[in-house]
């Protein structure tokens, strides 16, 4: 699947990335991209996080507690 870069997901993929290599969920990502000056909603982030899976460029995985974590698979 190949998807644009886009502003968001340029800016998700790098938040991603800045947590190496522990997973982390979308809240955690809305902060950090908060604190970072990036505009974006947390509706946005989900979404974004959720194409860039789909897109193999991300890596999706459910902790035993049900949240979703996502990390850096490049």
């Amino acid at each position: 699947m190949l998807i644009r870069p886009t502003y968001p997901r340029m800016r998700v993929l790098r938040a991603v990335a800045g947590f190496g290599e522990r997973g982390v969920n979308c809240t955690e990502l809305y902060e950090r991209l908060l604190h970072d000056g990036a505009p974006l909603t947390v509706p946005t982030i989900y979404r974004v996080a959720k194409e860039l899976a789909m897109a193999g460029l991300l890596q999706r995985e459910r902790s035993d507690d049900g949240k979703v974590f996502y990390r850096s698979c490049c």
